[in-house]
């Protein structure tokens, strides 16, 4: 009863009041208003919000950015299609508040209006905020950029998003492509790189896989024709950023692919001589780097030789001689050989009772290098390792740590110099000169200046000897370069050759040192031989080279000095090659190996008496049970060389059989026989001797030849031996009776050697059986 009576006073106060008269009136003109907010929101979605989007376009194609729109849609107050959808709906809403208003008493139309009227509001105070937000963007992408700087993030702890790592990038480059003053990228974003770098373990991959496309789309939209300055310090940046990247995770080797794509697109095709992704920036400082993810050397290798390929391709002949600079000298100050390594913990003091683990780990460390399968296990090592090194530096992880380092170190060196054959074919099928500017870079001919390196190049006569001996070796050599490659390869080495004949003028030096000759296997030496011919023809045009000429000018060389030395040398190393191989074939070492291999053709004592029971079933004693078979061979057929192939398969046991054929074959002569013409074999079982005429005409008697047995027709069998005589008799052998005779029955049935007469080796066969009526 209480609320009725409120509800009835507060009726009968606006019954008739003001307020009362303001409705009546406002729903009369209601709807005009509603037509102006309509109005307003009709030119907001029509012409403001258009305009805004449009402009946001403009500045990403003016800025070349694929990410400006999204970034400003991802970071606006309220997205544009949901502005656009509030405004629909409020126009639904307008035209079911125009539709139900008749129907609504003046308490409802109040509450409807307000509810309008507060959602207008509200959209109102949307689009301005909006409005506001697009005019800030609308400064483009140095404003948005300043936004991003001013979160003043802490980058040791955290990191921008993909999205503004984009926004970054855009702006670096649009201010290196568009402003002929801006040198150098900036802090924040070198900074965020070193950051990333740092971290790059607990970042996200894709953060960084934005970070480096960016970087290559500035290195992209640095103008061909930009100050040399501007292009050197964003390459030398971007080689910085993927070098730190590939150090440390394999997965990111892909990245010198795409070195090698700017290479070719872009740095080829600059004018001005600095080219660091192609002169191989990439290797700089290898040499000091401590940890190497497997696969990184193979990827560098592979990378220098796609490099090669782009400066080839684009006829930039500096390139190819700096960036062989740059890989020798990421290779280290020199070769470091096996005993280095195998020897290595030896520089460390340990106590005596552990100097078997020090012989131990030594040894481990030698089959591991011998042995091209096996890879080091490095805690295996460290199980080795004695417990207490006294070392100079370090604790023990430390020297560990350092010899791991330098297995990296070596394996990198041992992967380049088994490429430095691709690389000289190559160079030498596009220009061999270049061998002798890559020769003189380093340390030149007069420079008495010797700079510390691991130079892959032949160095000397013997290198350049070692590699003609290598031909064919390599199968993933032929494989990548085709079947020119030996052509172009012995093209190269000879031109080498000249430079080294130049060093021996220049130093005037009257002979060359040939002992490294005497190490050369016969098949090394043979191959040389073959080839000398070949050096001397290429070299005898090469000398002429426009190069040779050029270095002869440059170090006061007189061209004719250069052409006799040629000339000389030639004939020394045609004379120092025939003698060794005339030494090799008179005294060279035997092999061992070969040697027991013809041992093993033979047929052991067991299997021969087996073979021959009914011969030796009764036998005789005599001393002049002898009989000596003597077979000669060239030297070099035993000689140690593991690339000459001889078998001897069957040729012990051809010996032996053919000694057991004579005896069988002079039993048969001396030995009464029955006719085979009018007498069948009696079985005596002991042994039938017959020719093979007389085993065919048995066969029509219904006697067989089986598993060296004759089988007669009533099924009872003999062994049998076929004998090769033109007789057309029988021989059957009584089982008392003696057919052979032997020294003693303690000597072995034969004995082997062989008598070294130099450029022959004879061996003798000493039987100790022979026909007891011999």
């Amino acid at each position: 009863m209480t609320l009725n009576k409120t509800i009835d006073i507060f009726k009968d106060l606006y019954l008739g009041s003001s307020f009362d008269s303001y409705i009546h009136l406002l729903r009369g003109n209601i709807f005009s208003h509603l037509t102006d907010t309509i109005a307003i929101f009709a030119a907001l979605a029509a012409i403001a919000l258009p305009l805004a989007q449009q402009t946001f376009q403009w500045a990403s194609e003016k800025y070349k950015s694929d990410h400006l729109i999204d970034f400003i849609e991802t970071n606006s107050p309220i997205h544009p299609k949901l502005l656009n959808k509030s405004i629909f709906i409020y126009f639904i809403c307008i035209l079911c508040y125009k539709v139900l208003t008749p129907l609504f008493n003046d308490f409802f139309f109040i509450i409807s209006t307000v509810i309008i009227l507060i959602t207008f509001i509200i959209i109102i105070n949307i689009s301005l905020r909006y409005l506001s937000y697009t005019y800030d963007m609308s400064k483009g992408i140095k404003g948005i950029r300043k936004k991003i700087i001013s979160k003043n993030i802490d980058l040791k702890n955290e990191t921008y998003s993909n999205l503004e790592i984009s926004i970054l990038s855009d702006y670096e480059s649009y201010m290196i492509a568009s402003d002929s003053s801006y040198l150098d990228l900036s802090d924040n974003f070198t900074d965020l790189g070193f950051s990333i770098i740092n971290n790059q373990e607990s970042i996200d991959t894709n953060i960084i896989n934005t970070y480096i496309n960016g970087l290559e789309k500035i290195l992209c939209s640095t103008p061909i024709l930009s100050n040399d300055d501007k292009y050197k310090n964003v390459a030398c940046w971007y080689i910085h950023f993927v070098q730190g990247l590939v150090v440390k995770e394999e997965k990111y080797s892909y990245l010198l692919k795409s070195i090698c794509y700017i290479a070719n697109s872009i740095e080829s095709r600059r004018t001005d001589n600095y080219k660091p992704l192609l002169t191989g920036r990439i290797y700089m400082n290898f040499t000091y780097i401590t940890t190497w993810p497997s696969g990184l050397g193979k990827a560098l290798i592979e990378h220098f030789n796609q490099l090669t390929d782009i400066c080839i391709d684009s006829d930039n002949k500096d390139s190819i001689v700096n960036l062989y600079s740059e890989l020798i000298s990421s290779l280290g100050f020199g070769i470091i050989t096996t005993n280095e390594l195998i020897y290595y913990f030896n520089d460390y003091k340990v106590n005596n009772h552990e100097y078997s683990k020090l012989i131990e780990l030594s040894n481990y460390i030698e089959e591991t290098l011998n042995n091209e399968s096996l890879i080091f296990d490095y805690k295996k090592i460290k199980e080795i390792a004695p417990a207490s090194f006294t070392q100079k530096k370090g604790d023990d992880d430390d020297i560990l740590k350092s010899f791991e380092n330098k297995i990296n170190d070596y394996n990198f060196q041992k992967m380049a110099f088994k490429n430095i054959h691709i690389f000289i074919s190559k160079i030498s099928k596009y220009d061999t000169g270049l061998l002798i500017d890559i020769c003189e870079l380093k340390n030149p001919m007069s420079s008495e200046i010797n700079m510390l390196t691991c130079e892959l190049l032949p160095n000397s006569i013997q290198d350049i000897f070692n590699s003609l001996i290598s031909l064919d070796r390599d199968d993933l050599l032929m494989s990548r370069t085709g079947e020119m490659h030996n052509q172009y390869l012995i093209k190269g080495l000879s031109m080498l050759f000249i430079y080294k004949v130049c060093v021996l003028v220049k130093d005037d030096s009257s002979t060359i040192n040939l002992d490294f000759m005497s190490k050369y296997k016969l098949s090394d030496l043979d191959k040389i031989n073959n080839l000398l011919k070949s050096i001397s023809d290429i070299t005898g045009h090469l000398v002429n080279h426009q190069k040779i000429n050029d270095l002869c000018l440059l170090h006061s060389l007189a061209m004719d000095k250069v052409k006799d030395k040629r000339i000389e040398i030639i004939e020394i190393i045609s004379d120092g090659i025939n003698k060794n191989i005339d030494e090799l074939k008179s005294s060279g070492k035997l092999s061992h190996e070969k040697i027991n291999t013809f041992l093993n053709s033979f047929p052991k004592d067991k299997d021969v008496i087996e073979n021959h029971e009914p011969l030796l079933k009764k036998l005789l004693i005599s001393k002049n049970a002898k009989f000596k078979h003597t077979s000669s061979f060239k030297r070099t057929t035993f000689i140690d060389d593991p690339r000459v192939h001889t078998i001897f398969d069957n040729i012990g046991q051809s010996v032996i059989n053919g000694h057991f054929d004579l005896i069988y074959n002079y039993i048969y002569e001396n030995t009464e026989s029955l006719n085979a013409d009018t007498t069948w074999p009696i079985n005596y079982q002991r042994l039938v001797l017959l020719p093979w005429q007389q085993i065919q005409e048995l066969k029509k008697y219904g006697f067989s030849f089986k598993n060296n047995h004759i089988y007669w027709p009533d099924g009872s069998s003999s062994p049998y031996k076929q004998i090769q005589s033109s007789n057309q008799t029988i021989v059957n052998i009584l089982p008392n009776e003696t057919l052979v005779k032997i020294t003693s029955l303690l000597s072995p049935i034969f004995q082997v050697s062989y008598i070294d007469k130099g450029p022959k080796i004879e061996w003798e066969t000493l039987m100790h059986i022979m026909p007891a009526k011999y």
